[in-house]
């Protein structure tokens, strides 16, 4: 086995460990914010049916009801992108990890560099949630 052969497996190797960790973050990410901006939905949807504090009032509620679902869940998905793609890059114990040669000083820098453009994905996505939580309170 030639060093370009050996070079290119370990490459890949290591392209898909940070792919793996970076769709899991993803999935896990949207799983758990739709979850929750689903239960803010059901919750709002009570308040309005249930209680009827939606009609002639500009609380909360009325306000959550203008928003489209997905914007509701495109935000609280963004919010658990960022929150998951900090703890992975600020909190995974990388160093331990590599004292114990588990896991190599590249492919650590390799995560890192996903999760940062994963933190950046996720900026973006709050950004997009935000106006589109906006705009639709105004139609």
């Amino acid at each position: 086995m030639s060093s370009y052969e050996s070079t290119i497996g370990m490459y890949s190797s290591a392209v898909s460990e940070q792919s793996r960790i970076a769709i899991f973050t993803v999935f896990f990410s949207m799983c758990i914010g739709s979850f929750v901006g689903l239960q803010i939905l059901q919750y709002v949807d009570i308040m309005c049916a249930v209680r009827g504090t939606c009609y002639g009032n500009e609380g909360f509620a009325h306000n959550a009801s203008l928003m489209h679902p997905l914007a509701i869940s495109l935000f609280f998905s963004s919010v658990v992108l960022i929150a998951t793609a900090w703890a992975v890059k600020s909190l995974a114990p990388f160093r331990s990890l590599i004292e114990v040669s588990l896991i190599s000083e590249s492919t650590v820098n390799q995560i890192k560099q996903a999760e940062t453009v994963l933190l950046f994905v996720g900026g973006v996505f709050l950004l997009f949630s935000l106006s589109a939580m906006f705009l639709s309170m105004l139609v």
